[in-house]
């Protein structure tokens, strides 16, 4: 993914004027994905012989057990399950099995009973260099009889809200990784920044289907389980990022359900399948 944009965006620069050539010259169009040459499209995997596409670079994952410390999240009817407690036991599950396999570096936003405000878990995953992102959660209603899994990905118009607020940063950090923003003017800022979101949308939305499919033959899913939403713990312009909502703690059966040592395991499983057909998609460097 982080070569894939870099190549992108930087043959972008070549395709916006700089700057407007007189004042009654009309701007050009942004262009759109589907007006981009192939190897331009943000399904294209760019090859490349660079250190960071190495064969034995391992893809980054980092996993965000949501909650912690002082902020419990969601609580059960029964009051005995804490959301911040599930969701580091199924984090750390996810962990150990995919280290296991020896194919990935896997990374946690944290690993004991402590607070990382969303800000910080995004921080983390941009600095590891992520290359998934993936936010275990656990959800409540205060109707009981809701339950299932869900997966979320980031709306649209939190994307587009976002875009000012980067362009802004842009000018004194490094929002895309490998791309300098700084320097360019605004409509091309902004161009940019909207290949690389639609890039990462797009991947991100790809992978929230592998993983409805794959968490799908263990789990209950909720009804239109694949959900847009605006959560900032999934606002990094150039990490594909999901938030799996793993069950309903108010509902009765499910809190059982999620307690239970083989239901975690079928659901981490589920989730370690969807990430070897996410990477075979998209190979980092490949």
């Amino acid at each position: 993914m982080r070569i894939m944009l870099s190549c992108l965006l930087a043959c972008c620069l070549w395709l916006i004027p700089a700057t407007a050539d007189k004042a009654s010259a009309r701007p050009a169009p942004a262009p759109s994905a589907s007006n981009l040459p192939a190897s331009m499209r943000p399904e294209y995997r760019a090859r490349t012989t660079t250190k960071s596409s190495a064969k034995n670079h391992k893809p980054v994952i980092v996993i965000d057990p949501g909650h912690g410390g002082l902020d419990p999240g969601a609580i059960s009817r029964s009051g005995r399950t804490f959301e911040k407690v599930v969701t580091l036991r199924y984090a750390l599950a996810l962990h150990d099995l995919l280290n296991a396999t020896g194919l990935y570096d896997v990374r946690l936003t944290r690993s004991r009973d402590s607070f990382v405000t969303l800000k910080g878990r995004v921080a983390k995953a941009r600095a590891w260099k992520a290359d998934l992102f993936i936010s275990l959660h656990a959800d409540s209603s205060p109707d009981s009889d809701t339950k299932g899994l869900s997966v979320y990905t980031l709306s649209e118009d939190r994307a587009q809200r976002d875009n000012d607020t980067l362009i802004e940063q842009a000018n004194q950090t490094e929002v895309i990784r490998g791309v300098h923003l700084k320097g360019e003017n605004e409509e091309v800022q902004g161009t940019l920044l909207d290949l690389a979101r639609r890039a990462t949308t797009n991947t991100s939305a790809t992978f929230a289907e592998m993983l409805v499919k794959a968490m799908g033959h263990d789990a209950q899913l909720l009804d239109h389980t694949h959900r847009q939403k605006s959560l900032a713990v999934l606002t990094s312009i150039d990490v594909p990022s999901v938030l799996i909502e793993l069950g309903y703690l108010s509902n009765r059966q499910e809190e059982k359900l999620l307690r239970t040592d083989d239901y975690r395991d079928a659901l981490v499983s589920g989730m370690q399948t969807a990430i070897e057909k996410y990477f075979k998609r998209f190979p980092v460097g490949g």
